[in-house]
């Protein structure tokens, strides 16, 4: 390593930083694909009064809607996850069928809108610099380039931060869901009374678009300094000539002897 000069020093620091910003944006990419079409992104936590379940019963509402609200559910952004006899975890679409009522559908407010296409967004971006990244490796690509992916790292990290705007929308609010539970007590807002409070913590989701923010912005830091390998095709041996591909050997036949008269 001492007989190394000071430019081939570089270029080690600089393909080892090209390979961990390769793995880390993997890691990354994958993490914020599974937070995007998690059902627990978050969870959220009802708090019922004591005649909640009397009450919507009595409002000939379907037992288990009225059970969705008991335990503590997961919301997503295509969908959300309930507890199902017995301690079974279930992942529903928004769009519900409810007896008497029909298909009905929650508001959702242009927070919660906007954080899902911000996820859209981080993953669309991350994702190209994730191909681009891996396919260095065997295609001839300049350093200038791969710095420019320092754009994408940057939109991917700045939006897959954004997604926790969900946590500031509707979803966390008294009102959502009340869609589902038409024929209860309302007050002036259209709100079940007996919803008092919603509590909203960080879900599976959640924890997995951290570490894809984390990693987006590592590879964000060293990809100014990563040094692409040369591709697999053009890679030299020891004596500085590239290897040439294998030679295919006719296969060996023996000619037929020719009897002697």
């Amino acid at each position: 390593m001492d007989n190394m000069s000071a430019d081939e020093k570089r270029r080690a620091a600089g393909q080892g930083n090209y390979f961990c910003a390769s793995l880390f944006c993997c890691i990354a990419f994958i993490c914020g694909m599974n937070a995007a079409w998690a059902c627990s992104f978050l969870e959220r936590e009802v708090v019922l009064s004591e005649n909640f379940t009397a009450d919507c019963m009595a409002a000939e509402i379907s037992e288990d809607v009225c059970n969705a609200l008991t335990e503590t559910q997961g919301i997503g952004f295509y969908g959300f996850e309930v507890t199902v006899p017995v301690d079974q975890r279930l992942c529903l679409g928004y769009t519900q069928h409810i007896e008497g009522v029909g298909y009905v559908t929650p508001d959702f407010d242009t927070k919660f809108n906007s954080a899902k296409a911000f996820t859209v967004v981080a993953n669309v971006f991350g994702g190209v610099a994730f191909l681009t990244l891996w396919l260095a490796s065997c295609c001839a690509m300049s350093q200038e380039r791969i710095k420019g992916l320092s754009c994408h790292f940057f939109i991917a990290t700045f939006f897959q931060g954004l997604t926790f705007l969900i946590y500031r929308s509707v979803v966390c609010h008294r009102g959502f869901f009340s869609e589902y539970f038409q024929g209860m007590e309302t007050d002036e807002d259209g709100i079940p009374v007996d919803i008092l409070d919603v509590n909203c913590s960080l879900g599976s989701g959640g924890k997995l678009a951290i570490v894809a923010t984390v990693f987006y912005f590592l590879c964000l830091n060293m990809i100014p300094t990563a040094v692409p390998p040369t591709p697999l095709g053009m890679r030299e041996n020891a004596a500085g000539t590239t290897e040439p591909e294998a030679a295919t050997e006719e296969p060996f036949t023996e000619e037929p002897k020719t009897a002697e008269p």
